[in-house]
């Protein structure tokens, strides 16, 4: 599986050219030093110690350079109307390419692939998109099939404040089937959980063969903002789901309007989530042998979470991911629950720091007990 392979640390691709912002990071010891991250024992407490605004800002700074847009895909008129906002564009070197397999069929689509926080097995595994528009919905459905996606995550509305967000790619009601170029797809079952929370099968058929696929549909995460501190379990299951396919070697394709802001923010926590599962058997392992002083043990003091370098190497794949300082902050807090969660699961308190409790400024007053199995859950198949 995915997760017995290395970390990514420093540049996200081997061909360092291609990560453009880690030519600042070699040069400037202060960008290093934050890009190293944060111990996972030591976390609740030295966030308090961190600046998110302005980590985010030196974030913006080294990502959105000429540099990078010289790298984002060449402008063409014909595509113009196949984007759904004109300054989020695909970089060349991560762009989702389609077959093109008649003349009059365009191979665009605004999607990028994105690499997880593992080296080699771990290329490739995520596709951020934007929300389809009518002119694409059928490259998205072949997007869907050529990738071999069993698993659409979208995280938005079609509409909100009388915005268009996403216009509906997926046919009109149960029972219904609508043809997307060469592709039909039946929509079969809709399930809501959490009250928010739209789980959809639908059946993707081109010639003889037919593959289920699952769309899960939130539609609490509102343009530009976060999660609210009351929706920590529908992230949870959202990353549990993403993970599911991840284990099983399958792609997820993540959209929101842009395919920036909020499916960044997703792909980050998974990403996250990966690099913490990747240690957690080395902080068991410690437990079980009776360590209590981490900083004497080589093994566990590499067991670090870096934030800042996940988003970084995120933006060099696609242009603008978690696109707010408020989204990048809510990595932090998000992330500051997940690991005091599971630290008490392998009874690795007494590795950690003296607790600075109420002295963080990155907090969320939620339950930080999850959902037991079968509670709320979304059932996967």
């Amino acid at each position: 599986m995915a997760e017995e392979s290395e970390l990514v640390e420093g540049s996200w691709s081997d061909d360092q050219k291609s990560d453009i912002s880690y030519n600042w990071v070699v040069k400037m010891s202060d960008i290093q030093l934050i890009e190293q991250g944060i111990n996972i024992l030591e976390f609740a407490d030295k966030i308090s110690k961190r600046n998110p605004d302005m980590e985010f800002r030196l974030i913006r700074r080294i990502t959105e350079t000429q540099f990078h847009n010289e790298e984002l895909k060449d402008y063409e008129p014909k595509l113009n109307k196949l984007n759904r906002y004109n300054n989020i564009l695909p970089y060349k070197r991560t762009e989702v390419k389609l077959e093109e397999e008649s003349d009059d069929e365009c191979p665009y689509i605004n999607a990028s692939f994105i690499n997880s926080v593992h080296k080699g097995n771990g290329e490739r595994k995520f596709i951020a998109t934007q929300g389809p528009l009518p002119e694409t919905f059928n490259q998205f459905w072949k997007m869907v099939w050529s990738e071999n996606v069993q698993c659409i995550m979208m995280l938005c509305n079609l509409r909100e404040n009388d915005k268009v967000q996403c216009d509906q790619y997926w046919p009109s009601g149960v029972g219904v089937t609508q043809q997307y170029g060469k592709l039909s797809v039946n929509f079969e079952d809709e399930e809501i959980h959490f009250n928010s929370l739209y789980k959809r099968k639908m059946t993707l058929t081109k010639h003889n063969e037919t593959r289920v696929i699952y769309q899960y549909q939130w539609s609490e995460w509102k343009d530009h903002g976060i999660p609210d501190e009351n929706s920590i379990n529908i992230i949870d299951e959202l990353i549990d789901i993403m993970l599911s396919e991840y284990q099983q070697n399958r792609k997820s394709i993540v959209h929101c309007s842009a395919g920036v802001g909020r499916t960044g923010t997703l792909i980050s926590l998974v990403n996250l989530v990966l690099n913490l599962r990747h240690h957690l058997p080395t902080i068991k392992n410690a437990v079980m042998q009776g360590i209590t002083n981490f900083h004497e043990n080589e093994q566990l003091k590499k067991c670090t979470i870096s934030i800042f370098g996940i988003v970084r190497r995120l933006r060099e794949q696609r242009w603008g991911m978690v696109h707010h300082s408020e989204q990048y902050g809510y990595l932090y807090k998000y992330m500051k629950i997940i690991i005091e969660r599971e630290l008490q699961k392998i009874g690795a308190n007494q590795l950690t720091s003296e607790s600075q409790e109420g002295k963080s400024g990155c907090t969320l007053s939620v339950n930080t007990t999850k959902k037991q199995d079968g509670e709320n859950k979304v059932q996967q198949d």
